[in-house]
This record gives C-alpha cells, sequence and structure tokens, in this order.
C-alpha cells in the first residue's frame, strides 16, 4: 500500500508541474521553452492515479486526451504560421479546461479530506479564486469591457496559480499521504 502514496503524491506534483507548464510561455523564438501539451501529458497521468482512488477523475482522462491534441494542434499551427480563429473553438476549450482543473482540484481535496491531510485545505479557495479569475480574463478578452479588469484578473490568475502549484508541491510531500490506500 505504500506503493499507492507514492504514486498518489507523484500524480499531485504532476499536477503541480501542470499547472506551471500551463501558466507560463516562455518562447524563444517560435519555440515554446514550456510547452502546454507537456503540462497535459503530465496532467493526463495523474488523472489516472487519481482515478484509482477518487473514481470521478477518471471522467477527465478523456478531457486531458482533448488538451493534449489541441495543444499539439496548436503548436503545429504556430510553427506553419497558421492559426483558427474561431471564438466558439475558443470557448469550447476554456470550458474544457476549466472543468478540467476544477474537477481534479476537487478530487484532490476530497482525498486529503478523506486522509485527514491538512496540506489540502488551501486546494479548494485557490481552486474557486483560479477558476473565478480565468473566467473573467476570459470573459472579458473578447469583450469590449474595460481591458484593465481583464488584464487585473489575468495577473491575480496567475499568482494564484503559482502559489497553488507550491500548495501541491506541499501537500505531495505530507507525511500523512503513507495512510492512502486502495
Amino acid at each position: 500500500m505504500k506503493y499507492m502514496a507514492t504514486e498518489y503524491s507523484k500524480a499531485v506534483k504532476n499536477i503541480a508541474w501542470y499547472i506551471i507548464l500551463v501558466s507560463y510561455h516562455f518562447n524563444i523564438g517560435i519555440i515554446d521553452v514550456l510547452p502546454d501539451w507537456l503540462g497535459y501529458i503530465l496532467l493526463y497521468n495523474a488523472v489516472k492515479t487519481i482515478g484509482k482512488i477518487q473514481p470521478s477523475a477518471n471522467l477527465l482522462k478523456t478531457f486531458s486526451a482533448v488538451l493534449i491534441a489541441d495543444s499539439l494542434f496548436q503548436m503545429i499551427c504556430k510553427i506553419f504560421d497558421f492559426s483558427i480563429q474561431s471564438y466558439v473553438y475558443g470557448v469550447i476549450m476554456a470550458i474544457i479546461h476549466i472543468y478540467l482543473d476544477f474537477q481534479i482540484l476537487t478530487d484532490i481535496w476530497h482525498t486529503a479530506q478523506k486522509y485527514r491531510i491538512y496540506s489540502g485545505n488551501k486546494i479548494p479557495m485557490l481552486r474557486n479564486i483560479t477558476t473565478f479569475t480565468y473566467t473573467v480574463s476570459f470573459v472579458f478578452l473578447y469583450s469590449d469591457w474595460n481591458v484593465y479588469v481583464t488584464y487585473g484578473a489575468a495577473v491575480i490568475n496567475i499568482i494564484m496559480k503559482t502559489y497553488l502549484a507550491f500548495i501541491l508541491f506541499i501537500h505531495a510531500d505530507d507525511e500523512k499521504l503513507k495512510n492512502i490506500t486502495l
């Protein structure tokens, strides 16, 4: 059973890395140094592990695969200087991203509650803040409303996602994780 605790810890760390990879964009020319597709692959693998403890996480495998495919498609489009500008496509991808983030963080929090791992107590608050700020920045990005609201929400989102990743790294190393069993 110790193996499950190690596997779960690795999955939580993978989600923290996913958050970092998807939140930050560093480019050298057209090369993305921190590619989103790598973050989505880490998320997909983490979902498989967390699904062993929280069955609701298994529903997220398909959404993770869709985001991997979308990210790879976007990378190929960028290489060939081609883009698809579709509001509907952007909305669908944003909804998938928001739902996936919200649900995987909920599943981690439920696991923390189930095993009384208190290092996970900040996860729901940070999940709610990042979900709200991402949604606000996305909605107002396509409107003629105040641009400062969009930028403000985006900055708060990045700060909160960085803090969330930090909390997940701490949670992944919590001593009480050894109590996790199937």
